[in-house]
């Protein structure tokens, strides 16, 4: 928003950001196949509407007994109709429902992707205005429980995050850092939570909990700096490890932060890792990678507009008065880490080797 209110022209006279499907996806390709044979049969003609994978995927929904063929035709095998189960907000499955305690009624639902950050037991829920506390979480039914909870504080989820790289689609480079665009394993695991009193943010107090770890394979964009370089833009500040780790992680939150401005999605979209030290490239690196299985196309979508994405950020967190950092540079409200080890400095040279200015 900050970025808008600086750059109006961007709003204003610029084309619109792209919007990304990514039709190879199967986890969007397969149950939209399966509402258009429910409509009419699908033939071999239709590869060219829905892509190369559609042979593919017919064939798995085939064996798997969602279609059946006749006359070289696809015809969805149930007189259930598909579009009830088709979650057109997300890729990540089933949702979760959020159910008022007291009288049943449904509040809402969130994808499996956010449920637990959102709702895990003790979290505080808002929906059109209103405040709700998460009393239960029953992942077996995919059901929140939640009461009425007063306005003047919110919560914040502890996650611990592991990246692996799987593969590697295509590399270039930004400046003198490595730009890579490829295939990760991403593991997270909610660890406890922190009440926060509003409006002054004053943790209140801190909970840890035992949740089951989530794994996701999705795309991802990673920038890989050489540690001389690295250490020789940040000098001027006086290198240590935290002040590295710091300078990573506030980049990595600002380029998060601007990155809805070049491709249609929203923060809570997208995800993030930095590290000193990978052990997959072997060199300081930071991750941005896509939220929804296999991807919707936003981090190959980053991979091509690399430049303008990352001189977008550093002239958001330069422009920012602010004078350590905050929510309109490099805070974010997703941090696993409670937005610690934050440079706003660190992160603004690093922003500038990589793209000059």
């Amino acid at each position: 928003d900050q970025y808008y209110v600086e750059h109006p022209d961007d709003l204003f006279g610029r084309p619109h950001e792209a919007a990304l499907v990514n039709v190879s996806n199967p986890h969007v390709l397969r149950p939209h196949l399966g509402c258009a044979a429910y409509e009419l049969p699908l033939t071999e003609k239709d590869a060219g509407m829905f892509g190369p994978r559609t042979s593919q995927v017919v064939g798995e929904m085939l064996a798997d007994g969602e279609l059946r063929e006749r006359r070289d035709r696809h015809w969805w095998a149930s007189t259930r109709p598909p579009a009830p189960d088709v979650n057109i907000r997300s890729a990540g499955g089933r949702p979760f429902r959020i159910v008022e305690r007291e009288t049943g009624r449904l509040v809402g639902s969130a994808d499996t992707a956010r449920a637990y950050q959102e709702l895990h037991p003790g979290a505080i829920y808002l929906h059109q205005g209103e405040t709700y506390r998460v009393v239960d979480l029953v992942i077996e039914d995919r059901v929140a429980l939640v009461g009425r909870a007063p306005r003047n504080e919110y919560t914040q989820a502890g996650v611990d995050h592991d990246l692996v790289v799987l593969s590697e689609d295509a590399s270039s480079v930004i400046g003198p850092a490595g730009l890579h665009v490829g295939l990760v394993e991403v593991t997270d695991r909610v660890t406890g939570y922190q009440r926060k009193r509003l409006p002054d943010h004053m943790v209140i107090e801190q909970h840890d909990l035992d949740l089951p770890p989530q794994t996701l394979v999705t795309r991802a964009v990673w920038y890989t700096i050489d540690e001389g370089l690295l250490h020789g833009a940040l000098e001027p500040l006086g290198v240590d490890l935290e002040l590295v780790l710091g300078s990573l992680h506030a980049a990595e939150h600002a380029s998060i932060g601007i990155l809805p401005v070049f491709a249609m999605c929203d923060r809570w979209d997208i995800g993030g890792l930095s590290t000193p030290l990978h052990p997959d490239t072997d060199m300081p690196t930071w991750f941005i990678y896509d939220g929804h299985p296999m991807g919707a196309g936003i981090c190959d979508h980053a991979f091509e507009v690399a430049f303008e994405h990352l001189s977008a950020t550093r002239d958001r967190v330069a422009a920012c008065p602010c004078e350590a950092g905050c929510p309109s540079c490099v805070q974010s409200p997703k941090c696993g880490n409670f937005n610690e080890y934050l440079h706003k400095q660190g992160a603004l040279a690093v922003l500038r080797l990589l793209t000059g200015g």
